[in-house]
């Protein structure tokens, strides 16, 4: 709804208006727009703002002929009595459709309505575009005159009453269309028999004005090329030139969602539900009289369903039909509920670097819940999306999307953390057909943090938080060989707590542990950044210099660590301080293998504790 003055409100209209696909529009006495649509935006030509600039005679110079001007404002001063606490009231004015031709030639059906104003100072006018019907039948009328001049119909007499009633013309034209064109002819006949029953008893006039209301409607949900008519009690509807028996079903069931309606009329409110009977030319009717002993013949009073078909082939593809949306509706709940993210792609010619790309086509629920973002098919690439984040994996992913013309065409990214999204995933791709493939992301954060956390317990020292034995041990395994071809210099240094088990035994093993952990802090922050520490376990640790030029390194940092390390504690006037020792044998100087140099610094560092506590001791240095 377009609001030009906001002084008034009607919250009512306000709801519903904009989606009324008719030329909706309220004026006041001086003739002044005060609310509009979106449809009388397309009718007009103009948009909201240039709307504003007119009043509605300078937008439809026709209605301002005395006999519009002056049923407008009867109906505004005629809704003072018809107020009503809805918002409406269906006693409206139709003029005459063939009258309201404006200078464009564009024929418009006008529908006045009051609103629930006490006032009585505004009105809505309902505008239908209706140049197409119009159109349509000044065609057919030129189409049957020619004929009754040649006084041929079909090769068939022309009757008289076929010169009154144009449906029944176009009806044979339809029928000749699919004789000529050996084709179905689908006709969907429309009733509402309760409704329509209960609007009589208010009046004949009130039940035509509901089908006039009720034929507009559907009108205005079918295509053009659809044509739909008054027929007994109902409305038909002729479909032709369809791909398949699923396009007209797909069509009733958009007429069957759209045309559930509330109709007030009379301080009364009917609820609207039309029955569908679906009938096919030739095999179930061939001409109009049969159609009509086919409609005579249908019941529907004592039937819930919405849909009957009436030829039992048609019925049964209907049935196949059924099943195959149920399926379909499965699959898709199963698709949009599923843990994996799923994302189906389509491929896109190379761009300017080259390099290849893809077009989303549809993306399930968990994709974007992952991504943390909302994914447009068709609009997003899979760039934006993922292959930003596969830089080391970019070759891979490349040669995947060059070959997808082959089959069973996969690629599977084991482990791959996404750090924006701060989440680890595990990721397939797999070619389907015509250049399309599945992405299959998986999220295994949770495993893989339960992973690096087993990997923590089993590698780090859950007391002072630093590489334990085993992980040191490891380590020194892995990068012996490459120190060996590299000609690289390190130094070992195995390190002792002086006094520690007297800190045991007078404190109690609490306080041992916090020795251990100030301890360890100590060393960590006495050490080079490309230092390693580690605890052996009990008291003992070591520190792996790398990168060593010569000895000199090895004092500055083992003096380093000998002038920071003390910790006191005092206990009944008794202190302990604690120290290190330290033991030192160097790569390649005191041994190339591990098990080696390890022996040699534990007995340096126990040389180093018998001669003077608080001392370090080269392996070579000792007696």
């Amino acid at each position: 709804m377009r609001v030009l003055k906001n002084d008034i409100e009607f919250p009512t209209v306000d709801k519903i208006v904009d989606k009324i696909q008719l030329g909706v529009v309220i004026i006041d006495r001086s003739f002044t727009i005060r609310y509009h649509n979106t449809w009388f935006e397309k009718m007009c030509g103009f948009n909201s703002e240039e709307i504003s600039r007119y009043t509605f005679f300078e937008l439809f110079p026709i209605f301002t002929k005395p006999t519009y001007r002056d049923r407008i404002l009867q109906t505004m001063e005629s809704s003072k009595s018809w107020f009503l606490s809805s918002g409406f009231n269906k006693n409206y004015v139709m003029l005459n459709p063939d009258l309201a031709v404006d200078s464009d030639k564009i024929r418009h059906n006008l529908k006045i309505e009051p609103l629930a104003t006490a006032e009585g100072d505004f009105v809505m006018l309902q505008l239908i575009d209706q140049t197409d019907q119009y159109d349509r039948v000044m065609n057919l009328k030129r189409v049957i005159s020619q004929l009754k001049k040649n006084q041929d119909l079909h090769n068939m007499p022309l009757k008289d009453e076929l010169v009154h009633d144009d449906r029944f013309t176009k009806f044979r034209q339809l029928l000749a269309y699919a004789r000529e064109h050996n084709g179905h002819l689908y006709t969907v006949y429309l009733c509402v028999q309760k409704v329509s029953a209960e609007l009589e008893e208010l009046g004949k006039e009130v039940a035509q004005n509901f089908m006039n209301d009720l034929l507009l409607r559907i009108r205005g949900h079918l295509p053009l090329k659809y044509h739909s008519m008054g027929w007994g009690d109902g409305i038909v509807v002729f479909y032709h030139d369809l791909r398949s028996f699923n396009e007209l079903i797909r069509h009733i069931d958009d007429l069957i969602e759209k045309m559930t309606f509330l109709y007030y009329v009379k301080r009364r409110v009917f609820e609207v539900r039309l029955n569908f009977t679906v009938m096919s030319f030739p095999e179930d009717y061939t001409n109009r009289n049969t159609l009509d002993r086919l409609i005579e013949s249908i019941d529907l009073s004592h039937t819930p369903e919405l849909l009957h078909i009436v030829n039992p082939d048609l019925r049964s593809m209907y049935e196949q039909y059924n099943l195959l949306q149920k399926t379909q509706e499965r699959f898709e709940l199963l698709f949009d509920n599923m843990n994996q993210g799923i994302v189906f792609c389509e491929m896109l010619n190379s761009t300017e670097s080259g390099l290849l790309d893809a077009l989303i086509l549809s993306v399930n629920a968990k994709a974007e819940e992952l991504f943390a973002m909302s994914i447009q098919p068709r609009k997003h690439k899979l760039s934006e999306l993922i292959l930003g984040f596969l830089s080391s994996e970019a070759q891979a992913v490349q040669k995947l999307l060059k070959n997808l013309d082959q089959t069973d065409v996969s690629l599977v990214i084991d482990e791959k953390f996404f750090e924006s999204l701060n989440k680890w995933f595990r990721i397939e791709l797999y070619s389907m057909r015509d250049r399309e493939f599945a992405l299959i992301i998986h999220d295994i954060t949770e495993a893989k943090e339960h992973q690096l956390k087993i990997e923590e317990f089993a590698f780090f020292d859950s007391l002072t938080g630093i590489p334990n034995r085993k992980m040191f041990f490891e380590y020194m395994q892995t990068n012996l060989p490459h120190a060996k071809r590299a000609g690289q210099k390190f130094a070992i240094l195995y390190i002792d707590f002086n006094r520690f088990k007297a800190i045991n035994d007078l404190f109690g093993h609490d306080t041992g542990d916090e020795v251990l952990k100030k301890g360890a802090s100590i060393l960590q922050s006495a050490i080079r950044v490309s230092d390693i520490v580690a605890r052996l376990g009990g008291d003992e640790f070591v520190v792996l210099m790398q990168d060593i030029e010569g000895d000199d390194d090895i004092v500055t940092v083992t003096e380093r660590i000998l002038d920071m390390f003390h910790i006191v504690y005092e206990h009944e006037r008794v202190k302990i301080v604690v120290t290190v020792s330290i033991g030192i044998a160097r790569f390649p100087q005191d041994g190339t293998e591990l098990e080696e140099l390890m022996h040699k610094a534990d007995m340096a560092m126990y040389g180093a504790k018998k001669n003077l506590k608080n001392h370090y001791q080269f392996h070579n240095e000792l007696q």
